[in-house]
């Protein structure tokens, strides 16, 4: 009836236990282009997603590789 609220993919569910470097989190949202105030006013997970992003595209610009477009053949794919 209600979905699910962790995602899979995040630490505590792996078993492993981090310390957060929250010097580290500002300095790559302010490198994504975000402000101090606007990274500390997000959630986790969007970070996370965001940085994900961020890692992809930044290896397709530092390998100078060209955007592929998908094409969708039906509503299900997107």
């Amino acid at each position: 009836m209600f979905c699910k609220k962790k995602r899979d993919d995040r630490v505590e569910e792996q078993g492993e236990e981090s310390e957060i470097n929250f010097a580290r989190l500002v300095f790559i949202g302010m490198k994504i282009g975000y402000r101090e105030r606007e990274i500390a006013h997000m959630y986790f997970g969007k970070w996370c997603d965001l940085f994900e992003e961020f890692k992809h595209m930044h290896n397709i610009e530092m390998r100078r590789q060209i955007f592929e477009k998908q094409k969708v053949t039906s509503l299900m794919d997107l």
